[in-house]
């Protein structure tokens, strides 16, 4: 089964605010960096993540870059900013 759309008729849904973080300092497989910063994201259609994921994917990406900025630049994030210097 074939389906024909139109890439303009579908909605692009991206991460738009970080709303709460973890950190997974335990684990010495991430060394360091966004692996050990977890983050519960929500999206441009008001979706949030079902938990926490890693915050990796984020670093892909000019817009991830800016939202890990803003969110470290708010109290809440700020125990976040030493696992990610360069945002």
């Amino acid at each position: 089964m074939e389906v024909d759309v139109d890439a303009s008729e579908v909605e692009q849904v991206v991460p738009v605010q970080i709303v709460r973080h973890t950190l997974q300092w335990r684990n010495k497989k991430y060394n360091g960096g966004l692996g050990n910063v977890w983050v519960m994201v929500k999206y441009s259609d008001g979706s949030t993540t079902p938990g926490f994921v890693s915050s990796t994917f984020l670093g892909d990406s000019e817009e991830g870059l800016a939202l890990l900025r803003a969110y470290t630049k708010r109290k809440a994030g700020q125990s976040a900013l030493k696992y990610m210097p360069w945002v």
